[in-house]
């Protein structure tokens, strides 16, 4: 197994922080951070069988005003005014999914949906209809809606139950699961650079970014398991080149970005917000971040984390390029922002902040995948078809019709290969 990070696991990565004096360092998920749905889930059986410990969640949410917290009898009636329920956006866009001819965006269908109303929504219903949609979908998508497809948006499956916190961080599961033999025969450090095909045998070319020296293997099959986003850049050069219709459908399925602001605080005198809430959302701000707080599922540690998704958060990332320094105080800015427009300007700034960014990540570029606007609902499979003879196989989260944009979704599609 040639792996071209430093590490095993790749979008699944736990960093360790020091960042209070005498106690243990703090695991911090720059990727992967819930197990979706326990009930059935291949994850969930592989933390049980190798006893690796998780919270449940409970997605308390608090949705916050420029007059402070919205209570929450107000919020029920509002997402099913406005969204969930007979006169919603939801069964809205669930009739225009089966009567258009051509596929168009969420956003448009929400510009429909808002335009319908015979009583023109004020301007606060309309904030907080775009706070469900970017909450209930962008996020979960790390997609913006201009790009999510009104025909596809929805048509993955779940697990059922509450979600999962590994508590230690998710490379312990990962790691665990692949403890021993698996390790054993995993090559970190190999930046796979070309796969040739046309001889008897498969000839994989990678470097070894340790040394820069270049290296290759032979084998009779290949199996490509690298981010979507590496194969819309075309990172690794196939010979003969992808068919036409594998390039079609890898370009056409939507690669989405979500990057996380990591925030720590002295201790649990600075904590000024509800520390049971784990969500804390603000329909005020016209930036696409909402606040995660893991209080309850961390042991009671002073941590709150930003999600910024999309294409603002793309923005974010292309407007400071290489300049990560000035990327993270900015990235932290807008949290703060955020932050300070529910619990007002006095609140203490953190001591330490961690950011991702993925989509500047050249073993990723981007997070995890979504159905694109006008993209085949066969895409996925085309992508994923083997080429050559079953000579070139892939598998991962974007080839899962069914379950792709979760850590889980890449258990189906490797078992689809070897069974």
């Amino acid at each position: 197994m040639l792996e071209a990070r430093d590490y095993t696991g790749g979008r699944t990565h736990t960093v360790m922080e020091s960042v209070w004096e005498g106690q243990e360092d703090y695991p911090v998920d720059i990727g992967s951070q819930w197990i979706h749905g326990i009930t059935g889930n291949p994850i969930s059986q592989i933390a049980s069988a190798y006893g690796v410990s998780y919270r449940l969640t409970e997605y308390l949410q608090m949705i916050y005003n420029e007059g402070g917290p919205i209570s929450s009898d107000e919020v029920s009636s509002l997402q099913g005014e406005l969204y969930s329920g007979s006169d919603g956006f939801i069964p809205y866009q669930a009739v225009l999914q089966t009567t258009t001819e051509v596929d168009q965006s969420l956003q448009s269908a929400a510009d429909q949906y808002v335009a319908s109303k015979s009583d023109p929504l004020t301007l606060y219903k309309r904030n907080f209809l775009k706070f469900f949609m970017d909450n209930r979908i962008g996020h979960e998508s790390a997609g913006s809606l201009d790009d999510l497809s009104l025909w596809w948006w929805n048509s993955e499956e779940v697990f059922g139950g509450v979600d999962g916190f590994p508590q230690r961080g998710f490379s312990e599961l990962f790691n665990a699961h692949a403890q021993g033999a698996v390790q054993d025969v995993i090559e970190t450090k190999s930046r796979v650079t070309t796969i040739d095909t046309t001889g008897e045998l498969v000839k994989v070319v990678y470097t070894d970014t340790a040394t820069n020296q270049s290296k290759e293997v032979m084998t009779h099959k290949v199996l490509v398991t690298v981010p979507l986003g590496v194969l819309k850049k075309q990172s690794i050069g196939f010979t003969p080149a992808l068919p036409e219709k594998t390039l079609t459908a890898i370009s056409s399925v939507g690669m989405g970005l979500l990057n996380k602001v990591v925030m720590f605080w002295k201790d649990n005198n600075d904590i000024f917000w509800p520390k049971s809430i784990e969500w804390l959302g603000a329909i005020a701000t016209s930036n696409s971040i909402e606040i995660y707080n893991a209080y309850p599922v961390n042991g009671g540690k002073p941590v709150l984390v930003a999600f910024a998704y999309g294409n603002y958060a793309k923005e974010l990332e292309d407007t400071f390029g290489t300049d990560t320094a000035a990327y993270q105080t900015e990235m932290t800015n807008q949290a703060m922002m955020v932050l300070r427009s529910m619990f007002g300007n006095s609140i203490p700034d953190p001591m330490l902040t961690k950011v991702t960014q993925w989509g500047k990540d050249d073993l990723a570029y981007g997070s995890y995948s979504f159905n694109k606007v006008g993209m085949s609902q066969k895409a996925r499979e085309d992508m994923c078809t083997p080429l050559q003879n079953n000579r070139i196989f892939f598998a991962g989260e974007a080839c899962n019709n069914d379950y792709f944009g979760t850590t889980h979704g890449e258990w189906p599609s490797l078992l689809k290969i070897y069974f």
